[in-house]
């Protein structure tokens, strides 16, 4: 068998807005709204360059049941560009982008397939003129697909000699982040005669096997604070029945978190400083544009400084301010704690020990844990709270953020206390 190099994609989520960014600044706006077609002409461009024989996207191109003209004219002059260079295309829909929804009637080119809902017969990909890969799929008729759909992938004897692609957008592990659509395992993907797993849904790249492999290439472009990092494709090198995966990143615009300890700052000047270095290094390293969200943590001097109100709102503007590069802060965190020995101070016969021992019990007791749950909104940066609601949609998530919550609250109380707040 031939060896052959081709692209797997997947949720590529064409047009769709940008969740949990809090920026009103034109240009990070503009960078935006065509961050996800960038991706995709990454995708086109690294497929032309590296002479692939095939593309595969697997789902959820679109982001929506009724995707806007605009996103649907890029991809298919997307595909248009890959069969000008002798590049193959195959895709199937997943839970945004399925059987019923509506697309404008557009002509594709011969070397496009898509897989119709429901069971199909395998597709073969030929390399001069000879078939060297077979493909099985199955697209979403509807947008909650909840059955397990490996009954659909049945490998006939007669292709077992080529190399054997299954086309999955489903839930395979139960990844608690995404929707349980298409349930399966990856011990059930094994038991079926496929080389190579190119799965869709969720939205952070991750290899679940390699032998055979079994892999999500993440959404190619990162949409919100918890998709954060690089995002990407792969590109596999396919040689008889085994393969080589290399991730390649396709994102324009990238959410990142920071965290700069304080200890040691004994001035505002030296803290802008500090940071904008940072940031400058961290726009350096990834060279694209950036979402940043900044958590000041540590104890120091200027803990109580950072009390004063509007003094975060004050230094995240300043800091924007003073950027060159596309670094936008999204968020400015307070996490920082008063600059006393915690220990010693927990252990007086006072009103604050009394308080910082009560804050360090909350933490083993899990009913209280939840009984404050809604009081430890209000006391720490309530603001935040609901934005991460939002954007995670879980109170378990928040549920583990609690500690962290604690922290902030205790420290506040601590401010007060010693008359500082």
């Amino acid at each position: 068998m031939p060896n052959f190099q081709f692209i797997h994609a997947a949720d590529l989520h064409l047009g769709a807005p940008f969740v949990g960014l809090h920026q009103n600044n034109p240009r990070v706006a503009q960078i935006a709204d065509e961050a996800t077609y960038a991706a995709f002409d990454k995708i086109i461009q690294l497929a032309i360059a590296r002479k692939v024989l095939f593309v595969l996207f697997a789902g959820d191109i679109y982001d929506a049941e009724y995707p806007n003209l605009k996103a649907q004219l890029r991809f298919r002059d997307g595909v248009r560009q890959l069969d000008k260079a002798g590049i193959a295309s195959c895709v199937i829909r997943g839970n945004h982008d399925h059987g019923g929804s509506v697309r404008a009637k557009l002509d594709f080119p011969d070397s496009y397939f898509e897989f119709a809902p429901g069971a199909n017969s395998p597709h073969f990909i030929y390399q001069n003129e000879i078939p060297v890969a077979v493909i099985y799929g199955y697209s979403y008729p509807q947008r909650a697909v909840t059955e397990n759909i490996l009954r659909y992938y049945n490998v006939r004897s007669e292709d077992q000699k080529y190399f054997r692609i299954g086309m999955l957008h489903g839930n395979v592990g139960g990844d608690a982040e995404h929707d349980n659509y298409a349930p399966c395992s990856v011990a059930q993907l094994k038991e079926v005669a496929i080389d190579y797993w190119a799965l869709g849904h969720v939205h952070q790249a991750k290899v679940l096997s390699d032998a055979p492999a079994i892999a999500y290439p993440g959404t190619p472009q990162g949409l919100s604070p918890r998709e954060n990092g690089t995002h990407g494709c792969y590109l596999v090198t396919a040689q008889d029945h085994r393969c080589t995966i290399e991730f390649v990143a396709t994102d324009s615009l990238r959410w990142i978190d920071v965290e700069y300890d304080i200890s040691g700052i004994e001035s505002e000047e030296e803290l802008f400083r500090e940071l904008g270095d940072l940031l400058s290094e961290q726009y350096a390293k990834t060279k694209r544009a950036l979402i940043v969200r900044i958590a000041l943590t540590g104890r120091g001097k200027l803990h109580s400084s950072l009390q004063k109100s509007g003094a975060l709102i004050d230094i995240q503007d300043y800091l924007q301010q003073q950027m060159t590069e596309d670094i936008f802060i999204n968020r400015l965190q307070d996490l920082t704690q008063p600059d006393f020995d915690l220990k010693k101070k927990r252990a007086e016969n006072s009103i604050l020990g009394d308080y910082l021992r009560l804050s360090q019990s909350i933490n083993s007791d899990e009913e209280l844990l939840r009984k404050v749950l809604l009081a430890l909104a209000e006391v720490a940066d309530h603001t935040d709270v609901k934005s991460a609601l939002e954007i995670h949609q879980s109170n378990e998530w928040l549920l583990q953020q609690l500690p962290q919550l604690i922290e902030q609250a205790e420290a506040r109380g601590a401010d007060l206390l010693m008359g500082e707040g």
